[in-house]
């Protein structure tokens, strides 16, 4: 969810540098699946349901970065970002506690600095 924001704050200050426009459709989910092993091909055919939600959701968040019925339930996401409502029954990241908030302010700037010291010399 935090680098989701990240690449959300991000994209319109590249996009003044960039001769394209940006448009993402992002969202967040979660899967309790492992990597598994070379040998096993079950993780994969598993996560596919999760990619496919995805997927979905990425196409229709136009509203904001849309996040799946399992990741809104998450103490993890829950306790640093707030899930709001959207159209059609949908979730989209909301607002970001304090703490974390200030953290990831933190991180963009050093991320905008980088992105667009590089951007410049292209």
């Amino acid at each position: 969810a935090s680098c989701g924001w990240l690449i959300q704050q991000a994209c319109p200050s590249l996009e003044e540098r960039l001769r394209l426009s940006v448009k993402l459709g992002m969202a967040i989910g979660i899967s309790e699946l492992g990597l598994g092993d070379s040998d096993d091909i079950y993780p994969g055919l598993y996560t596919q349901a999760t990619l496919d939600e995805l997927e979905s959701l990425a196409s229709m968040s136009n509203e904001g970065i849309g996040i799946s019925a399992a990741a809104s339930t998450d103490i993890d996401l829950s306790t640093r970002i707030d899930v709001e409502a959207a159209s059609q029954g949908r979730q989209v990241l909301g607002g970001l506690a304090d703490g974390h908030r200030d953290l990831l302010e933190r991180q963009l700037h050093i991320l905008l600095k980088a992105l667009l010291n590089s951007t410049s010399k292209a």
